[in-house]
C-alpha cells in the first residue's frame, strides 16, 4: 500500500511539475519604460526593467508560493485578488 501512494506522488509531482522560461533580454525586446511587469506565461514570476548606462536591464523575480504577481497593484497577490 505505501509503494502505491508513493508511486501516486511522483505521478502527481511529475504531471504538475513545469519548466519556465526566463527571458533575460525581456525588458530590452518588450517595454521602453522602468518598471514591473508580469511573465507573459507565468503568473508566479514578474520582471523588473530599469535603465543604467548600458541600456534596459531585466531582473527577474518569483513570487512566494501560492501568489501571483498583480499587475494592477505592483505586488504579490493572491490569484483571486486580481
Amino acid at each position: 500500500m505505501l509503494g502505491l501512494l508513493l508511486g501516486l506522488g511522483l505521478i502527481s509531482t511529475a504531471i504538475y511539475a513545469q519548466t519556465i522560461i526566463i527571458n533575460l533580454n525581456y525588458c530590452e525586446e518588450n517595454v521602453t519604460q522602468e518598471g514591473l511587469y508580469p511573465h507573459p506565461q507565468a503568473h508566479n514570476w514578474f520582471y523588473a526593467c530599469y535603465i543604467d548606462q548600458y541600456g534596459m536591464n531585466t531582473v527577474a523575480y518569483q513570487c512566494p508560493e501560492g501568489l501571483w504577481f498583480n499587475p494592477r497593484t505592483q505586488v504579490c497577490d493572491w490569484p483571486w485578488e486580481e
